[in-house]
């Protein structure tokens, strides 16, 4: 019940990266989108989102390589219940920089929820020309909170003994998976 995506950011330019942060930002809207909550497990650096109806379910993502684990939760509804404001200023560069930069553990706290965002990042980076950093998450779902934490914990013991058999300069390796979203030819 989980995926685990690797992303490799190089810095192809002259001049180094500073304060660069790399994260996902999910808008779950899971089951009913009113009734949305998001928070933060500390312990397992993920952050989560949920739908408070009887039969909701649960959604999050692990940060799994290492670095300094960021969550901002979203209220996408007007103001930003206390928080950024994406819903009427539009998810501008500045608020981007905002939400991976900078912590906020919750939303979605009044009555049953409402429409909520999730980012999970981490950083900051300084990427010298010519240089990379791997930043790797997991997507994880479930039924439950404890099946999503069980399978974050899962997500995390694959990647640790992946990183224990593979060497530091491996391979990666590229399925070609049809239909590709990023790509129109097979």
């Amino acid at each position: 019940k989980y995926v685990i995506v690797e992303y490799n950011i190089r810095n192809a330019g002259a001049t180094a990266l500073n304060n660069l942060y790399a994260g996902i930002f999910a808008d779950w809207d899971i089951g009913d989108y009113s009734h949305n909550r998001a928070s933060y497990d500390a312990g397992r650096r993920m952050g989560y989102a949920f739908c408070t109806d009887s039969a909701g379910l649960y959604a999050g993502i692990r940060l799994l390589s290492q670095g300094n684990p960021v969550h901002y939760a979203i209220d996408n509804e007007p103001g930003g219940g206390g928080g950024v404001d994406i819903y009427s200023n539009g998810y501008t560069t500045a608020l981007k920089y905002q939400t991976l930069s900078t912590n906020r553990s919750d939303a979605g706290l009044v009555g049953q929820g409402n429409d909520i965002c999730d980012v999970m990042s981490t950083g900051p980076f300084t990427i010298l020309p010519g240089d990379s950093v791997q930043v790797t998450f997991a997507l994880l779902a479930d039924s439950t909170l404890s099946g999503l934490q069980a399978s974050a914990d899962m997500a995390h013991a694959k990647y640790n003994a992946l990183l224990a058999v593979l060497p530091v300069s491996s391979s990666i390796y590229s399925f070609n998976n049809f239909p590709n979203p990023v790509n129109n030819t097979s």
